[in-house]
């Protein structure tokens, strides 16, 4: 790049690998942002606090703090989905 030539003298494998690495941020920043929705989705979802009683069962008083098995999950999705769509985005400088 110092001869000032810029990208059209690069051979036909290093444009592939190029694309390669751009399509790869791509299916990262995809993933991270449907894990991401669907997390959030699960999270402000008012349905999955009246199943809250049938999936903690054990839980004695109707104003329980503790978290079910779905909000954990949900809560899973929003830190993997946040960390694949850092990584897609710091990718792609």
């Amino acid at each position: 790049m110092a001869s000032g030539q810029g990208h059209g003298s690069m051979s036909i494998s290093m444009k592939l690998i190029r694309l390669l690495i751009v399509l790869f941020n791509l299916v990262f920043v995809v993933i991270g942002g449907a894990l991401l929705a669907i997390g959030i989705s699960l999270i402000k979802d008012p349905k999955i606090t009246q199943l809250r009683p049938l999936l903690n069962p054990d839980v004695t008083s109707k104003y329980s703090s503790s978290l079910s098995g779905i909000e954990i999950f949900a809560i899973a999705l929003i830190v993997i989905g946040s960390i694949l769509l850092l990584i897609g985005f710091l990718g792609m400088k």
